[in-house]
């Protein structure tokens, strides 16, 4: 058979295949999804990017001198949950945020935030509420509010359905 002759619509992956056009339709729309899916992911990484750039999040070095403490503690508290930090590029990165307060009010905070979507939590640390007359939770625990913050944590969480 002389194969020269072939339009490239009858060389095309679907036109030699054995798939039904639903299967190929399934297979396009899969495709589509995990297209979509790797995109929302770079998206992700280029705003934890942009975090660091922007020095909302910081390398635990200026962690460990605002609060005194080793790295090995920090890590070990965020092991038991009692703070977290965001994955940026395989290095660990805490919210400048908590530069801003004591190591146990940012503590009785964190640990009242459930789940394990460290991006939510950072963005409860760095958004106003209004519960707060507008501040954000650091501002509210310089302002003495450190109760208030850690009571509309648990409530955050508990609106979002987050017990654990």
């Amino acid at each position: 058979m002389d194969f020269s002759k072939l339009t490239a619509a009858q060389t095309s992956p679907g036109a030699m295949s054995s798939e039904s056009p639903a299967e190929q339709e399934r297979d396009a729309l899969e495709a589509a999804a995990t297209a979509e899916w790797n995109a929302m992911l770079a998206q992700g990484k280029t705003a934890r990017r942009n975090w660091v750039r922007d020095g909302l999040l910081v390398p635990s070095t200026e962690l460990e001198m605002a609060w005194g403490c080793s790295r090995q503690a920090l890590d070990r508290a965020v092991k038991q949950g009692e703070f977290f930090a965001i994955e940026v590029d395989e290095k660990r990165y805490y919210p400048e945020v908590f530069t801003q307060v004591e190591m146990e009010a940012a503590k009785a905070v964190c640990f009242r935030l459930k789940g394990d979507d460290v991006v939510a939590k950072f963005i409860f640390w760095n958004k106003t509420h209004g519960c707060l007359g507008g501040l954000t939770p650091a501002d509210a625990i310089s302002a003495g509010k450190g109760d208030k913050v850690a009571q509309l944590a648990a409530a955050w969480s508990d609106e979002r359905g987050l017990t654990a």
